[in-house]
């Protein structure tokens, strides 16, 4: 049975009033995102109403027109060219050709060949009808076979080019200077809007070029047929800001966590195992007293840094209701699985709101078979009030029942719980003399119940629990200098340490004297976290991330690689294998078949983006500094490399045929550069005065032309020869050789229609898209995304932005989470 500790410790005035103004913050944050969001839909409904208003009086100048050519005979047998056609429809559908007497064909400009008749001009001259766009506006566009190039203007229509402003065509100035004076605004208003191709958190304002003609952007649009991805391996794991983040299983199963999910994993057969179900980030486990119940806890999502689940899947059942409550728990809560099946057993919090920010430690009652789990939150108003500085730790005593020992900075703490009464008593403890810790680190049991302590000043305690006295009674002075920061029982009865010094130590539990030769951890591991004897073997998590294996007399290794810090940009190679570069500046080679890290360099500069060239031997690295690199893979050496900018550079990227590459930097200025034989470089082309820092770059399949995106939204593409802007017509067709920019023909009307796109990537076969959205969800879509509607399959593994996004073949890519050391491999299935 599990209880609930409902004890209320007497609360000072100031831990309410935080509480109180912490509440309060978070609902200014969450009224400035609403306010946000609403000033956006206002902005867009702006837009949308001066367009309106354009329209309208088009067609009023349009009827104008038409009864004066009525009235002028001798201009009937000219041939009018369409009027200029709608910038605001993302894409236009088919349509039947307009009656012969239509105005709507009718032109402002007169061509000096009048050898043709009416019904010529007809048959050349189509109007195709567009649907309704996402904003609401009605949308033409016209299409003729008249060369432009055989007219001449209209000297009656003809306006003074001094008094246009730029960027206007002769028509809309015409137009705009009849408009009333509030209908000027809005659409001066919309001018500035349509300056570029804007996004404003993520919505694509309304105007688009260069789109397929045949395409209707609110047709129905299926799911991929494929079964939905699943997660295959997970090579992230976090150990930098938790510490009860491994533990042993008696399969011979470790079990840890990264992102959203809790690995149990074979380190002997190299397989995994994923309980799944968590909706934000995972911070601490506890393992039942049977050994087969697992209980995890996590974050809450309803923090500033992190995006609220978003659902659109209708729900026309009870049971997918109740399958959507039991998933909606987006509160932090604890959640009790069957390390078996991988089952949930219970859920305690949730949307009950029992914790308030996320699970700090846990533990099971080990005298009573488990019947007690302990829990300490990071709420800033607790049920019981167990310290005012940060709580390291949990744990029910082994053999005295009802006794909870309760350790963290400036305080370590004995607690004796009354059942009956569900009162708790408190005891705290201190060492004796003049250097007394700051913080109790770690803390574990001798076998015969005798409490290890672990502290700040590097020193291991033993402390009488047995007979009551609650004293120390044996320590080890200074023996890991910096903090004693992991502690574990062995089966010999010994106990193991690991501190910041980077040393294993075993201790005779009786009179802490050394049994054996201490082993030095690799110098790049960080510091312990905790650590572990199981089958023989030691295991180590670190807070760089890594977990290390191995013994006293061969050494330790690591067996997950991982980042001191975030992991910035990923890139595949032609074998399958791919690089991750992190923002500490390391660079890895990861193995897919054998699922390891091959190899690891750290190249001092904190790398921001990356780029591999079509032959996978050379690395293209931009670091926040402003210089970047060329690294030699198969030599792991850094070749030359170049200092662009005091800026970072923002974006880098190879051309198909490996000769050129693009470098961008938030200096708002870009370089395309030319490699030669010999991996010398040569600038070709600047590119400056760019609206905003590039995010993304992706090359054309011959080399010939480069497209970006920049962070505020724009779709630039540039000639690679020239680096000028090239006419739409150019661009129309061509096929792309990959799919980086978040805006572009393949996914801005998945970016329109959907909040919070933070990456996509294109299948290796270009079959299908994977999209990453900020709050960690991905999905899978076809390729290209043809529908404001477009279906989808949706997985959930990160508990923050997704960060990268990689194709590794047609089937498999790989997914990068910031701040959750969340690097997954997933894997899909054709549904046929």
């Amino acid at each position: 049975m599990l209880y609930k500790l409902s004890v209320i410790d007497e609360a000072d005035e100031d831990e309410v009033l935080l509480a109180e103004n912490e509440a309060l913050r978070a609902k200014i944050v969450d009224l400035e995102k609403i306010i946000g969001s609403q000033q956006n839909e206002m902005m867009l409904l702006k837009s949308s109403t001066a367009d309106i208003l354009l329209r309208l009086n088009r067609l009023e100048m349009a009827f104008d027109n038409a009864a004066s050519i009525r009235r002028e005979p001798q201009l009937e047998s000219h041939k009018p060219l369409p009027p200029r056609s709608s910038q605001s429809a993302y894409a236009i559908s088919n349509g039947q050709s307009t009656p012969k007497s239509s105005t709507m064909s009718k032109s402002l400009y007169v061509p000096s060949n009048s050898g043709k008749t009416h019904e010529d001009d007809d048959r050349n001259n189509k109007l195709l009808k567009a649907p309704r766009c996402v904003a609401g506006c009605r949308t033409t566009k016209w299409q003729t076979t008249t060369k432009v190039a055989d007219h001449q203007l209209n000297p009656l229509r003809q306006e003074d080019e001094d008094s246009r402003p730029p960027g206007i065509s002769r028509q809309d100035h015409h137009l705009v200077e009849q408009l009333q004076p509030f209908q000027r605004e809005a659409y001066s208003h919309l001018q500035q809007i349509e300056a570029a191709c804007m996004f404003r958190r993520h919505h694509l304002q309304p105007r688009s070029k260069g789109v397929a003609q045949s395409l209707n952007p609110t047709a129905d649009q299926d799911a991929p047929k494929i079964k939905p991805p699943k997660l295959e391996h997970v090579y992230g794991f976090r150990g930098k800001d938790v510490r009860d983040n491994l533990h042993s299983l008696p399969t011979g199963e470790l079990v840890f966590f990264a992102g959203n999910v809790v690995v149990l994993m074979n380190s002997d057969e190299g397989t995994q195992r994923f309980y799944e179900d968590h909706t934000s980030d995972v911070r601490c486990i506890a393992i039942h007293p049977n050994r087969l119940l697992i209980a995890s806890g996590q974050a809450t999502r309803h923090t500033p840094d992190k995006a609220l689940l978003e659902h659109r899947a209708p729900i026309t059942t009870t049971e997918q209701l109740e399958k959507q409550l039991e998933e909606a728990h987006t509160e932090a809560h604890i959640r009790i699985w069957d390390s078996v099946t991988l089952s949930t057993v219970k859920i305690i919090g949730g949307y009950k709101a029992i914790f308030d920010r996320g699970i700090a430690s846990m533990s099971f009652s080990q005298t009573d078979g488990g019947n007690l789990l302990s829990v300490i939150d990071e709420a800033h108003q607790h049920s019981l009030s167990a310290a005012n500085d940060a709580i390291y730790g949990v744990r029910f005593h082994p053999h005295q029942k009802n006794l909870l020992i309760v350790y963290g900075k400036g305080h370590f703490t004995i607690w004796i719980l009354e059942p009956k009464n569900r009162v708790l008593h408190k005891h705290s403890l201190s060492f004796e003399g003049r250097d007394k810790p700051k913080s109790v680190l770690s803390l574990c049991f001798a076998e015969d119940g005798q409490i290890v302590t672990g502290d700040s000043n590097g020193t291991i305690s033993v402390w009488d629990s047995v007979n009551g006295a609650m004293k120390i009674i044996k320590q080890a002075h200074n023996v890991h200098p910096g903090g004693v920061y992991a502690l574990s029982k062995t089966k010999k009865e010994s106990i193991i340490s690991a501190g910041k010094d980077g040393v294993i130590s075993e201790w005779n539990a009786e009179d802490l004297v050394r049994v054996r030769r201490p082993v030095d951890l690799p110098d790049d591991c960080g510091v312990p976290r905790r650590i572990l004897q199981h089958y023989g073997q030691f295991y180590l998590s670190t807070s760089n991330n890594s977990l290390l294996s191995g013994t006293f007399e061969g050494g330790f290794s690591q067996i997950i690689s991982g980042d001191a810090d975030d992991v910035t940009c990923c890139a595949t190679l032609a074998s399958g294998a791919f690089i991750t570069c992190s923002a500490s500046g390391n660079v890895k080679r990861w193995n897919t078949i054998e699922k390891k890290c091959d190899w690891s360099k750290n190249f001092g500069d904190s790398i921001e983006c990356c780029s591999i060239d079509h032959t996978s031997t050379l690395l293209l690295i931009g670091c926040t500094s402003g210089q970047w690199s060329f690294i030699d893979l198969s030599s792991k050496e850094q070749i030359t490399g170049n200092k662009e900018s005091t800026q970072p550079i923002t974006c880098v990227q190879f051309s198909p045929n490996g000769v050129l590459f693009f470098v961008a930097t938030k200096e708002l200025s870009a370089q395309i550069y030319r490699l030669d034989a010999s991996r010398r470089f040569h600038q070709a082309i600047r590119i400056g005065s760019l609206p905003s820092w590039i995010q993304s770059a992706d090359w054309d399949a011959e080399s010939k032309f480069i497209r970006a995106n920049t962070s505020v939204g724009h779709y630039i593409v540039w000639n690679a020869s020239s680096g000028e802007t090239p006419d739409v017509s150019a661009t129309r067709d061509l096929e792309w050789a990959t799919t980086n920019c978040r805006i572009s023909f393949e996914t801005s009307l998945l970016v329109h229609s959907t909040n919070g796109i933070s990456k996509v990537c294109r299948s290796q076969n270009n079959s299908l898209i994977y999209a990453g959205k900020e709050d960690g969800a991905i999905r899978v879509l076809e390729c290209p995304v043809k529908s404001v509607t477009a279906g989808y399959h949706e997985i959930r593994g990160h508990s923050n932005t997704v960060n990268s996004l990689l194709a590794l073949s047609a089937n498999k890519f790989i997914s990068n989470g910031i701040t959750d050391c969340s690097l997954f491999q997933w894997s899909h299935e054709d549904s046929f």
